[in-house]
């Protein structure tokens, strides 16, 4: 057994040194995180949670070496073979939970912890001293999850669920078709199907449906005090400061959208939607069959009709290899191959992560960058 010394790296300070040293005994390598106001290390049979706001170093003994940690601004997370801890910095405490289930996700972010396993869903928050937890709708299996600092994620195939860290409770959402993806983002959080959306707002602590009729695909953006939802030719617009979602559906076959801050915009051919606080929306007035606006910026001609599903082989425009994650999902929204989606890809869409060709039907193509989730229908027909 080796004593190993852990010191932490420090600015001077003009009245006393913020430094602290401790020694902790290991039968292994340890291993820590940092983050925020929280420093976390797993030393095999210990753990040891250091706050920066009190300058303590907390212990906590482990049942087993951990096999995930995890920090966010306030908190660190440990998972061990049986137990899930989180250390909060706040109040220099320990929560412990003893899991049940196969575990399938977790993160943490701010002062908001999730984790997901096959039978239950944990969630927990710097003012709370327990897991609060909720079990996975029957007969599902949760696909997804996130943490966005002041609320948690969940989705299955035909539920989502949000943990309301205000106070301490699982709020669920059936949906109307297969859970296709969702993002836990700041201060929203969305899962979208085939043909809607679906918002979670921790300030309201409600959910939100968003209709978006028959469409080809849903794509999402969203980061601060923005979100876009959009389908081929209907979009809302979220503003975080009115709290509301506002509807667009006069503006043709909408080409592509993005937000981030203070501000998200989404155009068609022929308008755009600018959303600072309330929606404006600008007339995109162009000589016919022109490429080029008045101030010389580059156009993409609309497409003159909604775009059709996909057949076997065809690829999809929504990120640049290297870019972003992509994924091929079944009819109930699980992942049969996970890979990039978009051109100049080698990987093939249509086939499982083994390799073999999926069987004939309808699949979904989902392609993540910088903030932003489409996913298109793609078909596979029959011999």
């Amino acid at each position: 057994m080796s004593t190993i010394a852990l010191r932490r790296l420090c600015r001077p300070l003009a009245l006393a040194s913020a430094c602290a040293l401790i020694s902790v005994s290991s039968v292994g390598a340890a291993n820590g995180v940092a983050s925020g106001k929280v420093g976390l290390i797993d030393a095999g049979t210990q753990a040891f949670g250091f706050s920066a706001s009190t300058n303590l170093w907390t212990p906590r003994n482990l049942d087993s070496p951990a096999a995930v940690l995890l920090s966010g601004e306030f908190l660190g997370y440990i998972r061990t073979q049986a137990k899930i801890l989180l250390y909060n910095s706040t109040n220099d405490r320990w929560v412990a939970a003893t899991y049940a289930g196969t575990p399938l996700g977790e993160e943490v972010e701010g002062a908001t912890g999730v984790f997901w396993s096959t039978t239950t869903l944990y969630g927990s928050a710097a003012h709370w001293t327990v897991w609060k937890t909720t079990p996975v709708p029957s007969g599902e299996t949760p696909i997804g999850g996130g943490s966005a600092g002041s609320f948690g994620l969940v989705w299955s195939s035909q539920n989502a669920l949000a943990f309301h860290a205000a106070p301490g409770t699982w709020i669920s959402q059936a949906l109307d078709g297969p859970c296709l993806g969702g993002i836990a983002s700041d201060g929203l959080g969305l899962v979208w199907t085939p043909t809607s959306a679906y918002s979670f707002d921790p300030a309201l602590g409600t959910w939100t449906h968003l209709d978006l009729g028959a469409t080809n695909g849903v794509s999402v953006a969203g980061s601060g005090d923005v979100a876009l939802v959009w389908g081929d030719a209907e979009a809302q617009a979220y503003s975080g400061v009115l709290g509301s979602w506002f509807p667009y559906t006069d503006a043709g076959a909408i080409e592509g959208g993005a937000a981030s801050g203070e501000i998200g915009l989404f155009w068609s051919a022929a308008r755009a939607l600018l959303l600072q606080r309330q929606p404006r929306s600008l007339e995109l007035d162009r000589p016919a069959g022109s490429e080029r606006d008045r101030c010389g910026r580059s156009f993409r001609e609309p497409a003159s009709s909604r775009d059709p599903p996909l057949a076997v082989g065809a690829s999809v425009s929504r990120a640049r290899p290297g870019d972003g994650a992509g994924a091929t999902l079944d009819p109930a929204g699980r992942e049969v191959r996970a890979g990039d989606v978009g051109p100049g890809s080698s990987e093939r869409w249509d086939r499982s992560s083994s390799g073999a060709p999926l069987t004939a039907g309808v699949y979904w193509l989902e392609a993540r960058r910088a903030g932003r989730v489409e996913s298109r229908r793609a078909v596979i027909l029959g011999s």
